[in-house]
């Protein structure tokens, strides 16, 4: 018993030993997530240097952090007094002493406090996609945070919250509710295809493919309506990119611009619920008196008199002293059949015109854990126009998830689904044509016997002073706003898969894969009642619908890799294929004749004026490649190249190459400017940059040649070419020189920025392009021919008067310029 119990007690010793020992031989390991605070954000930092280092400083060993900010750094066996410490270019490092720790989050602080983002400042994104920190980049770009923007007003769209806010982005906003606005960043450098700038939202550009038969110099602001279909309220930031080496990573979608967007996400932490409704009312402000009815015809009766004596009083063929003797819409005579109509004092605005509420009512909840986040968001906006007929609803949703399967792999979804209906007025005339009628003319008929007005609307048109209805003109501007229906139904979801994984310390792959689906249905009727025409006229109870699907199917494949050594050199760079399938297909029917100006469906006309379907599918692919290195903090070199295919191209150019470089000096970090940086000087950085960028026709397969029935012969059908085939059609290339300058002082209390850009466009795209008759053809689809100069300069400046704990006064100012020239 006494010999078990020894070789009991010495098999456990032997264990314990073993236990002892190997507990001894497991290597420590410091976690954690390195972040920097954006306004009230903390956002993860991607590249950030974490070594551990003796008492001497004397490197132990150490890692970088990954996309999401993580970071393992092991700690070597048997050394002490360790400190762990934080770098990063741009950043303030950060030294901790280590005691033991396994788990370590930190947050650190930018070298020069930024301006508080309440209103856009010069200085550029902390981190885009492509890894690059706002003092690595070589481009024009400003950036404005949206939460704190519409915090003091409810806003309809994006445009309206960014109107005045970015230097050389001019936004004019649409009239109407739901009406799209204007966008031009650096002014226009195409002659026939869109303006538009790219909008790119979470990192995938949004599709607004526009067919090739669209006449963008004739397109009414309901033609151009509802391409961006998002709630202010779901967005956190806008980051505008100007010039061609910003845009370069958007290959030809973003000749014109590119505006980048990033919606809320979620946050580590317990549920959070958040609600907002804001009410407002419009007015019009107050016109410029308008003449009453005695005023008008009596100014009128003078005009003719004054006429008449002009030409001769003896002139037989003066027209003038017939319309003294025959003008009832302006004289006396109460036996004329529409006296009482046309003795009134109208202002015809004010029927027209209303007071408006808009009301914008958003819910939110997000949070989430250590591995999961998410938040969703629910809206309704209804915004009543100041015009009478004119109105926007919008119910949006979405849904955003994100998850942390590892410290290297992460994969995240966003959901969102929106409907919008619109309604409008039938032409956007209507206030010019009521600021046009005769103020003595009533909208109404008059009751006879009573002399008070009617329900039933005055369409008669007096041939001497108004003609007749045209289509655009010389209708009831009454009638119109109350009875002519002009409804657009726009139906949108959005699916976004999204994966990071990295590969190697340092090496990364991120990539993502799209779905995009929209449904825009569209009814218009134009009542007899407003016009007045015979029953015959095309405009007599005139019908139309169309509707359109369009579907768009993108992907993002991207390899990243970031090294720096020893805080002196910094290298990133990107490879990355996009690819974008785009489907379109509508019809549109249009009638007149309905029997009733109750009958508004299409189905019940009698007569069809049009009637046309359409499909069409576009497809291109980019190969991006993009380097950025870093000298000392203070020298950047950037240089990449786009290379693109687009189906609309002729066959012997469909690839395109676009290369762009740029460099940048951060002088505010030479030796010699230690003093003002420790005293006054956060930033300064001189800027050049030199970029191409091309442009492809709109719709699909434009090259294409077209064949049509021709003349029969001898009871034979035949064919003839109705196109010509354009083989050689090539890409619309601009090539564009930037300058700049950014400055920051006093603790970022006051920052300028200057830009100066000058742009040449060559192969332009001709439209229509016609051709001699001896070629057979009147016209060619698209010709290239002439160049385009576009130059302009832009000055910012941000200042912080007063500041303490509660409040903050700021200011900003803008100015800029642009010139273009057709040579």
């Amino acid at each position: 018993m006494n010999q078990t119990n020894k070789v009991f007690y010495t098999l456990v010793a032997i264990f314990l030993s073993c236990s002892i020992e190997m507990a001894g031989q497991v290597q420590k390991v410091i976690s954690g997530t390195v972040t920097e605070l954006f306004g009230k954000t903390a956002e993860p930092l991607v590249g950030v240097n974490v070594n551990l280092v003796n008492n001497q400083n004397r490197s132990l060993g150490g890692g970088i952090t990954n996309l999401n900010g993580q970071y393992n750094v092991k700690v070597p066996e048997g050394e002490k007094d360790l400190t762990i410490v934080y770098s990063y270019i741009g950043m303030k490092t950060k030294r901790i002493k280590y005691t033991g720790q396994t788990l370590l989050n930190v947050t650190l602080e930018s070298e020069s406090m930024a301006v508080d983002e309440v209103v856009v400042s010069a200085r550029r994104l902390n981190r885009n996609d492509l890894g690059i920190s706002d003092k690595e980049m070589v481009s024009a770009t400003q950036k404005v945070d949206m939460e704190k923007l519409i915090a003091a007003a409810p806003v309809v769209s994006i445009e309206e919250a960014l109107q005045g806010q970015l230097g050389g982005v001019d936004i004019v906003l649409g009239g109407d509710p739901g009406s799209r606005s204007a966008i031009r960043i650096r002014g226009t450098s195409t002659l026939n295809a869109s303006s538009d700038p790219l909008i790119v939202i979470d990192g995938v550009p949004y599709p607004t493919e526009i067919s090739d038969d669209f006449n963008f110099s004739t397109a009414t602001e309901e033609d151009l309506g509802a391409l961006l279909n998002i709630s202010p309220n779901d967005i956190a930031s806008v980051e505008v990119l100007k010039d061609a080496s910003a845009t370069a990573i958007w290959g030809t979608q973003g000749a014109n611009g590119v505006l980048v967007i990033k919606t809320k996400q979620g946050t580590v932490g317990k549920t959070r619920f958040s609600f907002s409704s804001k009410w407002t009312m419009k007015e019009d402000p107050s016109t410029i008196p308008m003449l009453n009815g005695k005023e008008y015809t009596s100014l009128m009766q003078e005009s003719i008199w004054n006429s008449a004596k002009y030409i001769g009083l003896n002139n037989p063929g003066n027209k003038y002293l017939n319309m003294l003797s025959d003008a009832p819409a302006i004289g006396d005579n109460p036996d004329w059949r529409y006296y009482d109509e046309y003795n009134q004092n109208t202002n015809w605005l004010d029927y027209v015109r209303q007071k408006a509420l808009v009301s914008d009512n958003s819910f939110s909840m997000n949070g989430g854990g250590e591995k999961a986040t998410y938040r969703f968001s629910l809206g309704y906006m209804s915004d009543i126009g100041t015009t009478i007929g004119t109105s926007m609803n919008r119910l949006n949703t979405s849904m955003v998830i994100n998850y942390q399967f590892s410290n290297k792999l992460k994969f995240g979804a966003d959901f969102s689904y929106s409907q919008t209906n619109t309604d409008a007025n039938w032409t956007n005339t209507i206030r010019s044509e009521a600021l046009s009628k005769m103020p003595n003319k009533s909208p109404f008929t008059v009751n006879d016997l009573t002399g008070a007005l009617t329900d039933e609307y005055f369409t008669y048109h007096d041939p001497n002073f108004e003609g007749s209805f045209n289509g655009k003109s010389n209708y009831n501007p009454v009638a119109m706003a109350h009875e002519a229906i002009n409804r657009t139904v726009q139906r949108e979801g959005k699916i976004t898969f999204r994966a990071d994984y990295e590969i190697l310390p340092g090496f990364y792959y991120k990539g993502w894969a799209s779905i995009n689906m929209r449904a825009i249905k569209t009814r218009r009727f134009l009542p007899q009642v407003v016009t007045g025409v015979e029953q015959v006229n095309k405009y007599a109870n005139q019908s139309a619908d169309a509707y359109s699907d369009q579907l768009a199917l993108q992907t993002e494949n991207k390899l990243m890799y970031i090294k720096n050594w020893n805080d002196k050199h910094n290298i990133i760079a990107n490879v990355l294929v996009r690819t974008g399938q785009y489907i379109n297909s509508g019809y549109n029917s249009e009638v007149y004749g309905n029997a009733s100006s109750d009958l508004s469906d299409p189905v019940v006309g009698t007569t069809i004026s049009d009637m046309n379907s359409s499909e069409s599918e576009t497809r291109n692919v980019s190969f991006v490649g993009v380097l950025n290195y870093t000298l000392l903090n203070r020298y950047v070199v950037h240089g990449s190249l786009n290379a693109e295919g687009n189906s609309a191209m002729g066959r012997n150019e469909r690839m395109g190459y676009f290369p762009a470089v740029g460099l940048a000096w951060n002088f505010q970090n030479e030796p010699l400017l230690e003093k003002a940086r420790d005293k006054w000087l956060d930033e300064a950085k001189f800027r050049f940059s030199i970029g191409q960028s091309g442009r492809a026709p709109s719709g699909a397969s434009v090259y294409l040649g077209a064949y049509v029935k021709g003349t029969d012969y001898m009871n034979m059908s035949a064919t003839k070419q109705a196109r010509m085939q354009l083989d050689n059609l090539k890409w619309e290339t601009s090539t564009e020189y930037n300058y700049g300058l950014d400055a920051s002082v006093l603790k970022g209390r006051l920052r300028f920025t200057f830009d100066y850009y000058y742009k040449t466009v060559k192969d332009l795209l001709q439209k229509n392009y016609k051709l001699p008759s001896t070629t057979s053809f009147g016209s060619i689809s698209y010709f290239n021919s002439g160049k385009m100069e576009n130059k302009g300069w832009e000055f910012r400046t941000d200042v912080v008067i007063f500041e303490n704990k509660d409040w903050r006064i700021n200011g900003y100012v803008n100015f800029s310029r642009n010139e273009n020239k057709i040579t």
